[in-house]
């Protein structure tokens, strides 16, 4: 139990460090409202990944805190509703497109 307590702490510093190492990346200090744009320019799609096709941009939101962050925010990568994916999806994808047309 001990070990694997120490294991734990060590992990959590390890992510902690990393978050505070993202913080330095100079595209992360981009205001909020210029990611957003930049969104745009995300695709849509990705025909390498059948099972994530509809919605490729997803890996914008896997770059780091901040770009999950604005991606999250962005109801124009949520515009597109894929009732396929299943109800949560659908509900999530509801909420963060914000009416977005």
């Amino acid at each position: 139990k001990i070990i694997e307590d120490e294991i734990d702490a060590v992990v959590a510093m390890l992510q902690t460090l990393r978050a505070h190492r993202n913080t330095t990346s100079a595209v992360v200090k981009l205001p909020f409202d210029i990611l957003d744009q930049e969104s745009g320019y995300f695709p849509t799609t990705n025909p390498s990944y059948p099972l994530v096709a509809q919605i490729g941009w997803i890996a914008c939101s896997q770059v780091c805190r901040r770009w999950r962050e604005v991606a999250l925010a962005a109801p124009s990568l949520w515009k597109h509703i894929f009732v396929s994916l299943g109800p949560r999806w659908l509900q999530c994808s509801l909420a963060r497109s914000q009416g977005a047309p």
